[in-house]
C-alpha cells in the first residue's frame, strides 16, 4: 500500500516553517511511512528553481531527492523507516474575483506533470498577478479561467478543489463558495475528477451529497511544517508515477484508490458552528433555531463545515454507498503520546518517546494504523497500547472544532487516566526531575496582566460617575468622558433606563456622527431592553434628510462624492482658485446656518450653489444646514419636529457644529431632555467646522446645564495613559479630567527611529508578525509569540500619502490588510473594522475606535504638527489633540516611529522628531534601537 500526501507547503508560503527544504522533506516523509510526496508551491519561482536543483527524474513524472543527498541524510532516518520516497511537482492557488454578482475565494491544488508543464504554468500566471512574494499566490482569476489556463499548458495536468468545505476560500465554503461544483466549473466540470475534503470533513460526510458521487475523494496534510506531514493522507494501490496517480484519480472505479487517512473531523478548526469571540460553540440544529446569529452578540456565526454538509445533502446521516473505500480516522502520534505522557506534543520528554518509538518499531504511520498492540506495549507500556487501540476503534473523546478553533480529541477521561496511573512506562519521568521542572517554572516571569475592556471591568455595573449621568433628569446634561471611559455605554444605559421608566422608545433619540456608530448603538440598544430597541437612533445627516423630505414632499438628491469633486474642481479652475482649498472652505461654509462667504470665495460659492439648483441635487454638508433653514422658515414643521421627541440623547459632542447645535434646538423647543456627551480634548475636526469651544459653550447653548465628568479609563494601560495626557499638558484647560486607568500598568509606549519611510514600514511589519505570532517560531518556543488576530491592530499617520510604503511592507510580508480612505464624518463608512485585517488608517478616521496594538508612523516634524505646502500655519492645539486621539486608540501596546529622512510634496529632506514628544514626560517612553537585518528570502527576489 503506498501513501501519498499530495498538499503540502514549502518555506516560501506565509506563515509555514522555514525548515521546508526537499531535504527535510524527505526525511519526515519516511518518519511519517509516506512514499509519494507533492512538493508544494511549484509555482514560486525560487522553488522550483531550488526543487530542480536537488530532485532528479525517475523517467514516469516522478522525482527523487539526489543520491548525494540522500546518502548524506540516510543516518539522520531510524532504521525501521527507511523506504524509498517519491516526489511530485504541486501547487495551490487561491482565486478572489466575483461571480454571480457575488465575492467568492476558493482555493485549487494543482498538480504538474513534469518541470517544463511548470515553467509554462508560472509563465502564463506571471502575466497575470505577483507569484514571487508567496508560495501560494492569491490571484484576481476565476477558478474556472484558472482550469482553462492549467489545460493549455499542459492537458495532463491534475487539478483538485482544495479542502472543499473551509467556510471561506473553497468550493463549498458557507462563506464563499458555491452550492454546486458546476457553478464554479461550467463547461469545465468534466475535467474535475478528484476533490480534497479537508480536515473538517471525512468521506462519511461527503457521501451524504449524491452530487459527489462521481468524485474521487482525497485528503492531505496541508501541512506548513514537516511535523504536520501525513495528518491526513491517502492510501494507493498504484505505482508511485504521476501517470499511474492521474489515472487512480480519474478512473471511474476504485482502482488506484483504497481509501484515505483521516483527521478526526470534529478536530478541525471549522466543523461545528459558532463564534470563537464570544465563546459559542453550536451544532447545526442549534444554529438553525437562533436563526444563525450568535446568541451572545447577535452577530452571524460563522457556519462550520456539518452545517455546510447538512444545507446541501440529500441524503441521511449514516449513508453507505456501495463499493465505498476505505478511511480511518487517525490521531497524530506526537498527540497520542502527548496524552499517554499527560504532557504537551511539542515537550522534550514525548519527542524523546516519539522517537524512541520510530527506532523501535517503525514509522509513524505504521505505529497508529498497523504495528502489532503487543509490540506498543513492550516499548511504551500498557496505557500507549490502550490508547492506540481505542484510536483504531474509534473510541474517542471528541469536542468539535469552530470558529478557527481546532477542536480536541482525547483517548482517555479524567477519570481513566487517574486509574491508569502507576502501570508500567519507560517514559515516566523521575520525581526529582519533575520537582526540579516546577521549581524552574516558579520562578519564570508572570505574564503582564491582559487589559480590561469595560464590560469586563465592570460587568454590567456602572461606576458611580457612570450612574449619575444615567439616572439625571432635568437639567441639560453635558458629560466630558476621557478615551475608554465607556462614553457609548452611558448613553445606552440612558436610553434603555428612560424607556425602563415609561418613556416611550419612539420618542427617544440619539443622534451620533457616522452610520457605523449608530449601528451598533442600536445593536447594544436591543441588548440592554427589548422595547429600547425601538429607540431611533440616527446621525445628523440622517436627521436632517429625513427634515428636509418632509419639507420638500420629495426624495433628496444627494451629489456623490466623486461628483461633487469634479463640479468643484471645474469650478475651482473658472475662478483661479486652488480645488483642495476651495472644496476644504465649501465645506466649512456649509457648517453654518447662515455662512457668509468672504470675497475670495463668494464667486465660487454661488456658482456652486447655482450648480446645485441645477441639478435639482444636495451635496453631504447641506442637509444639516438646510434642515435648520426649512425648520426656521417654517413654524408648522418646527412645531412638529420640537414635539416629536421627549428625550435627546448626542454622542461625540465636541464633534458638533454651529448647524448642528441649531437643529437640536429646534428639537427640544417642545420641552424635550438633552443629554450630551464628549470630550473637547479629541476635538480634531476644527478644518471641518467643528469647534472644541462648542463643547465648552454648552452651559451658554443650553442654559441651566448640569455637568458629570468621567475619568476612569478601561481601555488603556497606565503607560499609555500617562505619555498621552503629558501631551495636553501645554494646553490649559481648568475642566481638563484627571484620568485613572483600569486596566493595570500595562507596558511603555515604545519610540523607533528609522532611516527612511521604507525602513520605518518594514520595521511596522516584522513588529505585526510578532504581535500576531505567525511566523517566528523561535518566539513562540520562548513563550512569548503574540496572539493577537490582525483585526486587533492599526496602523494610524497623519496624511494618505504615508500610506503606500505601509501597504507595500504588509503585503510582502503576508499581513493581511485594509486601508482606509475616508473621513468618518462622512455619511458612509466603507470599513468593516472587524475584519481579519490590520487597519491602515488616518489617525483622524481612527477617532472613535479602538484596538489592541496602534503604531502611529510619522512623528516628525512637517507632519505632526502638520506643515501644509502653502505654508498656512497650523493648529497646534487640534494637532496635539489629534496626536492624543490617535495614542489613545491603544489598549495593550502602543508603537511610536519617525523616519529621519523623508520626501513629501516633491521635496526632500531631513526630518526632526515631531516638537510634540516633548510634551510627553520624560521616561515614558521606551526607545528601541532598531537593527538592520537582511532581508528576508520570501521578500520580492526578482523585483
Amino acid at each position: 500500500m503506498l501513501i501519498a500526501d499530495l498538499h503540502i507547503h514549502s518555506s516560501y508560503s506565509r506563515a509555514t516553517a522555514k525548515t521546508l527544504n526537499p531535504e527535510n522533506l524527505w526525511l519526515a516523509a519516511q518518519r511519517k511511512g509516506i512514499g509519494l510526496l507533492g512538493t508544494g508551491d511549484f509555482t514560486h519561482p525560487v522553488w522550483l528553481q531550488e526543487l530542480e536543483q536537488k530532485l532528479v527524474e525517475t523517467g514516469d513524472g516522478a522525482y527523487e531527492l539526489n543520491p548525494e543527498s540522500a546518502r548524506a541524510l540516510a543516518a539522520e532516518v531510524p532504521g525501521p523507516c527507511r523506504a524509498p520516497v517519491r516526489f511530485l511537482l504541486s501547487g495551490e492557488i487561491s482565486t478572489i474575483y466575483k461571480r454571480h454578482g457575488v465575492t467568492r475565494k476558493v482555493h485549487s491544488l494543482i498538480l504538474a506533470p513534469d518541470f517544463a508543464a511548470a515553467r509554462r504554468i508560472n509563465a502564463r500566471l506571471d502575466r497575470l498577478g505577483n507569484i514571487t512574494s508567496d508560495g501560494r499566490p492569491i490571484l484576481g482569476l476565476d477558478t474556472r479561467d484558472l482550469l482553462e489556463l492549467c489545460l493549455d499548458e499542459a492537458p495532463e495536468v491534475i487539478f483538485i478543489p482544495a479542502h472543499i468545505w473551509t467556510p471561506w476560500f473553497s468550493l463549498f465554503g458557507s462563506k464563499s463558495g458555491f452550492d454546486a461544483l458546476e457553478e464554479c466549473f461550467d463547461d469545465l466540470s468534466g475535467h474535475i475528477h478528484a476533490l480534497e475534503t479537508g480536515l473538517s470533513s471525512d468521506p462519511a460526510m461527503n457521501w451524504r451529497l449524491s452530487a459527489l458521487d462521481r468524485y474521487k475523494l482525497v485528503s492531505n496534510s496541508d501541512a506548513h511544517s514537516p511535523a504536520k506531514l501525513a495528518r491526513e493522507a491517502n492510501l494507493l494501490t498504484c505505482e508511485p508515477t504521476y501517470p499511474a496517480l492521474a489515472h487512480a484519480l480519474s478512473s471511474p472505479g476504485g482502482e488506484g484508490l483504497a481509501g484515505t487517512l483521516e483527521f478526526f473531523p470534529h478536530e478541525g478548526k471549522y466543523h461545528l458552528d459558532g463564534h470563537r469571540k464570544c465563546g459559542v460553540r453550536l451544532e447545526p440544529s442549534e444554529t438553525r433555531e437562533l436563526g444563525g446569529l450568535c446568541p451572545v452578540c447577535g452577530k452571524p456565526l460563522t457556519v462550520g463545515v456539518l452545517s455546510r454538509v447538512e444545507d446541501l445533502a440529500d441524503r441521511p446521516e449514516g449513508y453507505l454507498p456501495p463499493n465505498a473505500p476505505n478511511f480511518e480516522s487517525i490521531v497524530p502520534l506526537n498527540e497520542v503520546v502527548g496524552e499517554v505522557m499527560q504532557r504537551g506534543p511539542a515537550t522534550k520528554g514525548v519527542t524523546q518517546a516519539v522517537e524512541q518509538l520510530l527506532a523501535e518499531v517503525g514509522p509513524e504511520l505504521f505505529i497508529l494504523r498497523q504495528a502489532p498492540l503487543e509490540e506498543l506495549e513492550r516499548v511504551g507500556g500498557p496505557v500507549l497500547s490502550e490508547a492506540v487501540r481505542r484510536m483504531r476503534a474509534g473510541e474517542v473523546v471528541l469536542e468539535g472544532g469552530f470558529d478557527g478553533e481546532f477542536g480536541v480529541v482525547k483517548l482517555f477521561t479524567p477519570q481513566e487516566r487517574e486509574q491508569l496511573k502507576g502501570q508500567g512506562s519507560l517514559w515516566r519521568e523521575a520525581p526529582s526531575t519533575r520537582r526540579q521542572l516546577k521549581k524552574k517554572a516558579l520562578t519564570k516571569p508572570e505574564p503582564a496582566p491582559p487589559l480590561l475592556s469595560l464590560a469586563e471591568s465592570t460587568g454590567d455595573r456602572l461606576n458611580p460617575e457612570q450612574q449619575q449621568a444615567v439616572a439625571h433628569r432635568g437639567a441639560p446634561l453635558i458629560v466630558r468622558a476621557g478615551p475608554g471611559a465607556g462614553k457609548t455605554r452611558v448613553l445606552v444605559a440612558r436610553a434603555a433606563g428612560l424607556v425602563e421608566e415609561g418613556a416611550a422608545p419612539g420618542r427617544v433619540l440619539m443622534i451620533t456622527f457616522t452610520r457605523k456608530a449608530a449601528e451598533e448603538m442600536a445593536g447594544r440598544l436591543a441588548g440592554e431592553h427589548p422595547a429600547a430597541a425601538l429607540v431611533k437612533v440616527s446621525t445628523f445627516h440622517a436627521l436632517g434628510r429625513e427634515i428636509l423630505a418632509q419639507a420638500l414632499g420629495r426624495e433628496l438628491v444627494i451629489l456623490g462624492e466623486t461628483e461633487r469633486a469634479a463640479l468643484i474642481k471645474e469650478l475651482a479652475a473658472r475662478f483661479e482658485l486652488r480645488p483642495s482649498w476651495a472644496e476644504l472652505t465649501l465645506t466649512r461654509l456649509k457648517q453654518q446656518v447662515h455662512p457668509e462667504p468672504e470675497a475670495e470665495i463668494a464667486p465660487l460659492w454661488q456658482a456652486y450653489e447655482s450648480a446645485l439648483a441645477e441639478r435639482g441635487a444636495l451635496d453631504l454638508d447641506d442637509l444639516v444646514r438646510r434642515a435648520a433653514l426649512a425648520l426656521e422658515e417654517s413654524a408648522d414643521l418646527a412645531h412638529t419636529w420640537g414635539a416629536r421627541f421627549d428625550h435627546v440623547l448626542v454622542d461625540e459632542y465636541q464633534d458638533s457644529n454651529q448647524a448642528q447645535v441649531s437643529l437640536l434646538k429646534f428639537l427640544l423647543a417642545g420641552g424635550a431632555s438633552l443629554a450630551a456627551i464628549g470630550d473637547p480634548d479629541q476635538a480634531i475636526y476644527g478644518f471641518r467646522g467643528a469647534s472644541r469651544e462648542g463643547f465648552l459653550r454648552f452651559a451658554q447653548d443650553f442654559p441651566g446645564a448640569m455637568g458629570i465628568g468621567l475619568t476612569r479609563n478601561y481601555r488603556n494601560g497606565e503607560a499609555i495613559l500617562q505619555a498621552a495626557q503629558g501631551l495636553l499638558a501645554s494646553d490649559p484647560d481648568p475642566g481638563r479630567l484627571s484620568l485613572s486607568a483600569q486596566a493595570g500598568p500595562g507596558v511603555k509606549p515604545v519610540w523607533a527611529e528609522l532611516t527612511s519611510p521604507k525602513a520605518e514600514a518594514a520595521w511596522v511589519a516584522a513588529k505585526i508578525v510578532e504581535l500576531t505570532g505567525g511566523l517566528d517560531s523561535r518566539q513562540v518556543e520562548r513563550g512569548d509569540a503574540g496572539e493577537l488576530a490582525p483585526r486587533d491592530i492599526a496602523v494610524l499617520y497623519r496624511l494618505h500619502a504615508q500610506a503606500a510604503p505601509l501597504a507595500q511592507a504588509l503585503a510582502q510580508a503576508g499581513i493581511p490588510f485594509q486601508v482606509a480612505g475616508q473621513e468618518p464624518l462622512a455619511e458612509t463608512d466603507p470599513l468593516d473594522f472587524k475584519a481579519q485585517r490590520v487597519s491602515l488608517m488616518s489617525m483622524h478616521a481612527a477617532k472613535g475606535l479602538e484596538f489592541a496594538a496602534v503604531f502611529v508612523v510619522g512623528v516628525e516634524e512637517g507632519l505632526l504638527p502638520y506643515q501644509p505646502p502653502n505654508g498656512e500655519p497650523a493648529d497646534l492645539g487640534e494637532e496635539r489633540r489629534l496626536l492624543y486621539v490617535a495614542m489613545t486608540r491603544a489598549g495593550q501596546s502602543l508603537f511610536l516611529s519617525r523616519a529621519k529622512a523623508r520626501s513629501l510634496f516633491g521635496v526632500g529632506g531631513p526630518r526632526a522628531a515631531s516638537p510634540l514628544l516633548g510634551d510627553i514626560p520624560t521616561g515614558a517612553l521606551r526607545t528601541e534601537r532598531v537593527v538592520s537585518r537582511r532581508r528576508a528570502r520570501q521578500i520580492d527576489l526578482f523585483a
